[in-house]
């Protein structure tokens, strides 16, 4: 954390280090940073993040945060949410990119575990409001739709929409 203090002074180099010396305490770097963004979004309302902020959580293993801190994971997401419109997909491109890690990661569990364990597909059983998505948009007339959509109230939901869309 009091690497951090001064984290908008500080090189892509000693970035980097911060990231290092965590290694996979993952969690400090997390808090520490969303902590910061808060207190930027209390202070000067909805702007950009901090540059330091967004490389850290560019190059953070976030699936690392997802597996041991859900809690903070989510609450890093909901801090997030007071970010601007223009940061939608950058939002979206780290959620993307913490589940993809974290689905292999779980994919890499061993024959024997693969055969001791049965799958139950939950697809049925948990509604998505985005099953009747038109997949025929193009990515601004998702967006568009998603502004006046109803159904999406929050950057979580518009995320979802977004990566629904796309895979």
């Amino acid at each position: 954390e009091k690497y951090l203090e001064n984290a908008d002074r500080l090189s892509t180099q000693k970035l980097d280090m911060v990231i290092e010396l965590a290694g996979c305490e993952v969690e400090c770097v997390v808090q520490t940073v969303s902590n910061q963004l808060l207190e930027v979004l209390k202070v000067q309302g909805s702007i950009n993040i901090p540059v330091s902020c967004e490389y850290l959580l560019d190059n953070l293993n976030l699936s690392l945060c997802f597996t041991s801190n859900r809690l903070l994971f989510d609450q890093l997401f909901a801090t997030l949410e007071g970010l601007p419109d223009e940061k939608i997909r950058w939002c979206f491109q780290l959620l993307s990119k913490s589940n993809k890690i974290v689905s292999l990661d779980d994919c890499a569990a061993t024959a024997s575990e693969v055969r001791s364990t049965t799958v139950v597909s939950r697809c049925n059983n948990i509604p998505n409001i985005y099953h009747d998505l038109d997949f025929n948009l193009s990515f601004e007339e998702l967006l568009e739709w998603i502004s006046v959509s109803e159904d999406v109230t929050s950057l979580m939901m518009a995320i979802e929409a977004v990566y629904t869309w796309y895979w």
